[in-house]
């Protein structure tokens, strides 16, 4: 009688740690990641600007139309990497990413 509920359970846990292994390990298997994407027209530790999105046309999903963007691909093995931005009155904001898309 209790056999039924303990193999409804076992198979719950089992399905849990394949669905949570799977959606850890799925960015590090991702073929056309960010920093992919960016590769093609974004040199190493040179800023570029991205072309405003379309609807049919986004560089990066979910791109706001409303903001400028502009990426750096940027490789420390060499060396420290300095950046300098003007300010000014209007919003500015610098996010930095890792390969594995680590903030």
């Amino acid at each position: 009688m209790i056999r039924v509920p303990l193999w409804i359970l076992g198979a719950l846990l089992l399905g849990g740690i394949v669905h949570l292994s799977t959606v850890l390990a799925m960015p590090m298997t991702a073929k056309q990641d960010a920093y992919s994407r960016l590769a093609r027209f974004a040199p190493l530790n040179a800023v570029v600007q991205l072309n405003a999105p379309t609807p049919q046309d986004a560089t990066m999903p979910f791109m706001d139309p409303a903001f400028a963007v502009a990426v750096c691909r940027y490789d420390l093995s060499t060396g420290a990497l300095k950046l300098r931005t003007p300010l000014s009155q209007a919003y500015t904001s610098v996010t930095f990413y890792t390969r594995n898309s680590v903030a």
